[in-house]
């Protein structure tokens, strides 16, 4: 006797074809888009003079270069002292040397956004 003789068919739960459809949602400019978004320091709770670490994942986000360099860009502008941070656990081996060459895959290097990344 094998297993499928073993499991009687009242014991599998009912099963159905599901499809998603996904809006089509793309921003055109992605850089002027985040820009937007981050308009006002006050509402973000930001101060001139203030270190801000920027988390970068590794997980596929198109244009991250550009949302990353929107970001810098605008906490710059509100006088604050930004730099980056792998944000993606065991990518790269977990390695400081590993992430810092998925970042620089990315585009994400300290002369591409003038900003130091601090690795390890």
């Amino acid at each position: 006797m094998n297993l499928f003789e073993m499991i009687h068919v009242e014991q599998f739960p009912n099963i159905c074809l599901l499809k998603q459809n996904f809006t089509d949602s793309s921003i055109d400019n992605v850089y002027k888009h985040i820009s937007a978004q981050m308009q006002n320091s006050s509402y973000l709770g930001l101060h001139p003079g203030m270190r801000i670490a920027v988390g970068v994942g590794s997980r596929g986000i198109s244009e991250l270069d550009k949302i990353t360099r929107a970001v810098i860009d605008r906490l710059k502008a509100f006088g604050t002292e930004p730099f980056i941070v792998p944000a993606m656990g065991s990518h790269g081996g977990a390695s400081a040397g590993g992430q810092s060459e998925i970042l620089k895959s990315m585009g994400i290097t300290e002369k591409a956004m003038q900003v130091p990344v601090i690795v390890g």
